[in-house]
């Protein structure tokens, strides 16, 4: 992974539907602000508490409103999938999803990179669509974009898996293009595994690998187990650094 300076990374791009951010959100693009990324979030409307340095974009520019569904849980998450990949063949850069926290400037100078996850605790590693790097109109971008049309064609979106179009179409193109050597370690973008989430709220800012340049916080996990609105981080914990810090 070469980790020299690259104009395409200054600018990071994510994708928010609703007229409110909340804190998490908020404290992830503040985070990206902080290490001296522009932040470009895509909206379908305005927001209220956009924070100060966001720039709020047009979603309608790369897939018009129409086009939005919720999925089988009755999430935009499907939905943001099919988006980041068609906002990336249009613009290029990175995308990171509204819930990573930037611990580093994200200076790396290849024009791929794609973050993967600890699927179990046996140490099965998989693609995550959480945070991606890509040229625009890249023959792996435009070949998952011909499989989601195709797919939105034969299933209703309802229908559609969770990571259907999502890391399971960025698995497959990225072996297709042969991008495998931009496929980067789980400590860079997930230090924190999914079934670890709640290490959050103990685990030290000290303790984190010195290669992880974000961390994914899992919202969907807090969300489903009902523990969002339950959080009582240790003093000293992870969790409360990064509130203290980015949290304004």
């Amino acid at each position: 992974m070469s980790t020299h300076a690259n104009s395409s990374n200054r600018t990071v791009q994510s994708l928010w539907i609703d007229d409110e951010i909340t804190d998490l959100q908020r404290m992830c693009y503040n985070s990206f602000c902080a290490h001296g990324h522009l932040v470009k979030l895509y909206s379908y409307g305005h927001i209220n508490n956009l924070p100060q340095g966001v720039v709020l974009c047009d979603a309608n520019e790369i897939l018009p409103s129409g086009n939005v569904f919720r999925d089988q849980y009755n999430s935009y998450a499907t939905f943001s999938d099919w988006f980041r990949i068609a906002l990336l063949n249009a613009r290029g850069g990175w995308w990171v999803d509204s819930d990573v926290i930037c611990l580093k400037h994200f200076h790396l100078e290849d024009d791929y990179a794609f973050a993967t996850e600890l699927a179990d605790q046996n140490g099965n590693i998989t693609i995550c669509n959480a945070v991606i790097k890509s040229p625009a109109n890249a023959p792996l971008l435009l070949g998952i974009l011909a499989d989601i049309g195709d797919l939105l064609k034969e299933k209703n979106t309802r229908d559609i898996q969770w990571t259907e179009i999502g890391a399971g179409l960025l698995t497959k193109h990225i072996i297709i293009e042969n991008r495998q050597e931009n496929v980067l370690d789980p400590v860079v973008f997930c230090p924190i595994n999914f079934y670890d989430y709640k290490d959050i709220l103990t685990k030290k800012a000290n303790q984190l690998p010195e290669e992880a340049y974000a961390i994914h916080l899992w919202n969907k996990m807090w969300d489903w187990f009902g523990t969002e609105g339950n959080l009582n981080p240790a003093e000293d914990s992870l969790m409360e650094t990064l509130r203290r810090t980015y949290l304004f």
